[in-house]
């Protein structure tokens, strides 16, 4: 079911209730601390930086690097983030670690094995928690060796400081020695390694044995290439070929030349002009001085036709006589022009071949050249990298690398945990915070109702009263006054003669609340009230025996004032039947008559019949329930009953609640 809006009193009420569970749990957690803080052996961390020189170890360089002479003479370059994260990674390696505790004998009793008091203790639970776990399979059985390189892993830290390239190396061991050699072994043996990676043993012997085989190679190519030239003569092949590339042009001009002069027929000579195409096309210059004089010719002799016609006409002798030297002319051109065609294709052809055949040898000339220049390139490398492998071996023979250090291993002189002051801290406030939410987890898991509010919601019926504890069987003479009035107030949807007070379960305050609301009606009501108690059995006669007609009225009332009262009776119950028999219903008529309100306390709702009989002839029902108890399941399947037996439910009743918030602080929220 859905719960309630909460509000502020709510919380506070919480928090109120569940105080000593707070408080509990808050000591638990800072007494625990505490012993923790006794019980935990110290641990100390020295400390130690390292610069990392921008030189000749510096594999991975950027392309954009800019290059630089060292005082030394060896390349500087600019490092990267992932060269300083290399070497950290170098730090950590097993290689370096494996050595560190062979070095330092941590695996066979060494440093670190002679701890006392609380040290040797916390090593004595360690291990027998390690043997525990391999014993039954959670890990696997490491040697000595092993364990430590483990241990020394986690113990080592290393990191980059933020735009820079010093790495701060840190070591956490049980003592402040331990801490400091540890450290110092490690950056030791660190720089041993990075010297090996770097500068491996017998990398000057195989870089002079690639510069020889460079070298050969080398020789070879260029032989090669001298032995080309000889034999193919293209020492000035570049030349040769610009040279065939113009003669090319010029034949292929002059094969065009001809081509236009070849569309000219006999017709167009006859009828030139002045101005005419063929006067035009005649007058060009062609790549032939032979074609070009012909053409020059015929060209003249029009012109010369042309002036003779003008003055002389068409038809003299003279005109037909240069017609004639025109044709003989025309001839000798058409001759020219077919010779030189025939000269012209065969040298196009030939040149053609020949330009082929040059261009076949300059690729594989260049072929030559480039194998020449590669191979050069190769011995000029292996050349250097045989100068760095040597300078790097004795260099490497000196111990001298790009790592510089910063500080020395520092000696601890205090622990870094347990941060005792810090630890109580955060002790007290994880035990409130922790307590508190078990406090709210706890109330989230308890069901009872507990407040006017829970009634209304989940169980959806008017709240007649809340009763706080205040003592035994003591309840608010004011708060039963109100519970009367609510119940007179009901009387507009139907008299309510008779009320049934009962609760659930055992043990929520019916009773109490029974007699309250009798003694409220007695003070209210013109006439006296009876209160029949059907639930804790006399030894006087009572309700029961008068049902069956073993006692009259007035042997069974006791007179108490303006209050009467009526005991169960000798029988602990009454068969379903009498409660519908004509005689119960004779009684109440007559008791009805007497008193102006009769009040039954009846057993507990789920575990007896005759409140479920009597809630049918009842005018209404007061569900008594006891605050922050009884669980709202067990409530409603209780009022599920009393509407399955067609009872009336006037209202609950709250007994039993406590005042967790101060009166002061109440009054104000």
């Amino acid at each position: 079911m859905d719960q309630r809006q909460l509000f502020l009193r709510d919380v506070l009420t919480t928090l109120f209730k569940r105080k000593g569970l707070i408080l509990f749990f808050a000591i638990l957690v800072v007494v625990l601390v505490f012993v923790g803080n006794t019980v935990l052996p110290p641990t100390y961390e020295s400390t130690a930086q390292i610069m990392l020189l921008r030189g000749r170890e510096t594999l991975s360089t950027p392309a954009t690097a800019t290059l630089s002479e060292a005082p030394a003479g060896l390349p500087m370059v600019q490092m990267t983030e992932a060269d300083v994260l290399s070497e950290i990674q170098l730090i950590y390696s097993n290689d370096v670690l494996r050595k560190v505790v062979e070095d330092l004998g941590l695996h066979t009793g060494g440093s670190g094995q002679g701890a006392t008091g609380v040290r040797a203790v916390f090593n004595a639970v360690q291990d027998a928690w390690t043997r525990g776990t391999i014993a039954i399979g959670l890990q696997n059985e490491k040697t000595a060796l092993e364990s430590w390189v483990e241990i020394l892993r986690g113990a080592i830290h290393a990191r980059q400081i933020q735009d820079s390239n010093v790495i701060d190396i840190r070591c956490r061991m049980g003592t402040a020695e331990d801490a400091q050699n540890v450290l110092a072994e490690v950056i030791k043996l660190y720089k041993e390694k990075h010297i090996l990676i770097f500068e491996p043993e017998g990398s000057s012997t195989f870089f002079q044995n690639e510069l020889d085989e460079a070298r050969t190679a080398w020789t070879t190519a260029q032989n090669k290439l001298k032995q080309f030239r000889t034999d193919n003569g293209v020492f000035e092949i570049e030349k040769e070929n610009d040279l065939l590339l113009e003669q090319f042009s010029r034949a292929k001009r002059l094969d065009l030349q001809l081509q236009d002069l070849n569309k000219v027929n006999g017709e167009e000579i006859d009828t030139a002009g002045p101005e005419s195409e063929l006067m035009i096309s005649l007058s060009r210059e062609t790549e032939s001085t032979v074609i070009t004089e012909l053409r020059l010719r015929v060209l003249e002799k029009i012109l010369r036709r042309h002036e003779v016609t003008q003055s002389k006409g068409p038809n003299h002798p003279a005109v037909v006589a240069i017609n004639n030297e025109i044709e003989s002319a025309w001839d000798r051109l058409n001759d020219a022009i077919a010779h030189t065609s025939k000269v012209v294709t065969a040298e196009k052809e030939s040149l053609q071949q020949r330009l082929t055949e040059l261009a076949e040898l300059m690729d594989e000339h260049d072929g030559l050249v480039k194998e020449v220049e590669l191979k050069n390139d190769a011995y000029a490398f292996f050349g250097q990298k045989v100068q760095e492998a040597v300078a790097g071996e004795r260099l490497a023979q000196k111990q001298y690398t790009n790592i510089r250090d910063v500080s020395a291993p520092s000696l601890p002189s205090s622990p870094i945990r347990p941060r005792k002051l810090f630890n109580m801290l955060i002790a007290v406030i994880v035990g409130l915070v922790g307590g508190t939410a078990l406090a709210y987890i706890r109330e989230y898991l308890d069901h009872g109702l507990k407040t006017p509010e829970d009634v209304d919601h989940f169980l959806n019926v008017p709240m007649l009263a809340s009763f706080f504890r205040e003592g035994a069987g003591v309840l608010d003479v004011r708060e039963a006054q109100r519970m009367a009035s609510l119940i007179d107030a009901n009387e507009c949807a139907g008299p309510v003669g008779i009320v049934e007070v009962a609760s659930s379960s055992e043990g929520e305050g019916s009773l109490d609340v029974a007699r309250a609301l009798a003694d409220a009606s007695a003070d209210s009501q013109p006439r006296k009230t009876l209160l029949i108690d059907l639930a804790v059995g006399g030894a006087g006669n009572g309700f029961t025996d008068l049902v069956l007609e073993q006692a009259k009225v007035e042997d069974c009332v006791a007179n108490t004032g303006n209050l009467d009262t009526m005991q169960r009776g000798t029988q602990v119950g009454l068969p379903s039947h009498l409660w519908n028999s004509e005689k119960l219903q004779e009684i109440l008529t007559g008791l009805h008559d007497t008193y102006s309100r009769i009040v039954f306390h009846a057993p507990p709702i789920l575990s007896s019949s005759d409140t479920l009989d009597l809630a049918r002839i009842a005018d209404g029902v007061v569900v008594v329930i006891k605050s922050d108890s009884t669980r709202r399941e067990v409530v409603m399947r209780a009022m599920e009953s009393l509407a399955k037996s067609k009872g009336r439910v006037l209202g609950a009743v709250l007994t039993a609640r406590k005042q967790m918030i101060p009166r002061f602080v109440y009054k104000r929220i």
